[in-house]
């Protein structure tokens, strides 16, 4: 396990990155409500039927140390807009970017 991947909170001029928490369910399909984003053929987007499978695997790769989840934070207005992930974890040098 990557002992490294721990709870942080990100921040800069614009957005805030949390930790990812069941919590954010709604934010998060509402923040995706601006279109019907989960209709792309191209990526994968949750929608209100799926967006508990989705954080439930972001937790679950996060326990296995393997990825570390955020809710994307705009403060400017204090809304959840998005998520996005450390994934693919190998070690402290190594480590992706994605999910946003």
């Amino acid at each position: 396990m990557n002992n490294w991947l721990k709870d942080i909170t990100l921040e800069g001029d614009l957005v805030r990155l949390i930790p990812l928490t069941k919590q954010h369910n709604k934010d998060l399909v509402t923040a995706a409500s601006d279109g019907e984003l989960w209709n792309l053929w191209y990526t994968s987007v949750p929608s209100e039927q799926t967006i508990d499978d989705y954080i439930d695997f972001a937790l679950n790769e996060k326990q296995a140390g393997r990825s570390h989840a955020f809710a994307v934070i705009d403060k400017s207005t204090n809304t959840i807009i998005g998520s996005s992930r450390y994934c693919n974890a190998i070690n402290e040098n190594r480590v992706e970017i994605g999910y946003t």
